[in-house]
């Protein structure tokens, strides 16, 4: 494995913890990354952060500005200019802990097999009960929608093997919120070869400050766009009983969380899928989004 064939991107809507991301990325993986390739929502911002600009040096960092709005159409004009072997692509929410997670990137893509890779999002402390109940409940979802080498990945931390990732088309541009990777996963294991999870891959997702309000509209859209991510997932009846295996893995506080937070999250979640289903769903608030 060519370590230094690494490219990360990075769609961007200018949350501060932008910054803290690519920290972590350049103090755990200088020896693996090739280029940084932020691209960041036109709609939020047209310009990196200063903070950012005057801070960074230690990796190739490149800002460019997505063509339209959507996590996908910033995902695949970041993903279309990187060069590396492999993109890791991050949510500009998340944080890496360790340089764990590119050597264990280096042992799953050693199987020519794998054509992608992921883990789950680590809660950090002093995390309000919402955020650490939309973390335990996307946990719970990804092990639910997939299993052992035809996993399903959680779009804010996942690696693709590019040349698989470019045959079948990149992201579904179509999707703008909501399951947005599911499609591309799906066509990946189906046509390809193996999609992995791995604990080892598990990154911080740091959520401070959004609150009940934003996650019900998180929910919302996410039901919304189910019709479109529906029918890649497994039946109801095995996604049921990967579920109640998940949550039974759950810490004691992230399984307290999840049963808080779960019943508000799937009523808004149907609520968003009956007004899809009725043509009737209102245009994204995109300042939610942060």
């Amino acid at each position: 494995m060519q370590t230094s064939k690494l490219s990360i991107v990075i769609p961007s809507i200018g949350r501060g913890s932008l910054s803290t991301l690519i920290d972590s990325l350049e103090r755990h993986g200088a020896d693996w990354i090739h280029e940084i390739i932020v691209v960041l929502d036109p709609a939020f911002s047209a310009s990196p952060p200063a903070a950012i600009q005057a801070n960074s040096g230690r990796l190739p960092l490149l800002f460019v500005s997505a063509p339209g709005p959507g996590v996908n159409r910033a995902r695949n004009f970041g993903g279309g200019m990187a060069c590396g072997a492999l993109i890791a692509f991050f949510d500009d929410d998340v944080e890496l802990v360790s340089s764990l997670f590119f050597h264990e990137i280096g042992k799953v893509f050693a199987r020519p097999t794998v054509v992608a890779a992921g883990g789950d999002y680590r809660t950090v402390n002093g995390t309000d009960l919402w955020g650490r109940g939309y973390n335990a409940l996307c946990s719970v979802w990804r092990a639910s929608a997939g299993h052992g080498i035809a996993a399903m990945l959680l779009g804010g931390c996942m690696v693709v093997r590019r040349e698989v990732w470019t045959a079948v088309g990149g992201f579904d541009e179509k999707i703008i919120y909501g399951g947005s990777e599911v499609s591309l996963i799906c066509s990946m294991r189906s046509i390809h070869g193996e999609v992995v999870y791995s604990p080892h891959l598990r990154v911080n997702h740091r959520t401070s400050g959004r609150g009940l309000r934003h996650w019900l509209w998180v929910s919302f859209r996410q039901g919304s766009a189910k019709k479109q991510t529906s029918a890649h997932l497994p039946s109801f009846f095995r996604r049921l009983t990967l579920a109640i295996a998940a949550m039974a893995r759950l810490p004691f506080q992230e399984k307290l969380a999840f049963f808080f937070f779960c019943p508000l999250f799937l009523m808004s979640s149907k609520f968003g899928s009956l007004c899809a289903a009725l043509k009737f769903v209102p245009s994204v608030d995109l300042r939610s989004r942060k």
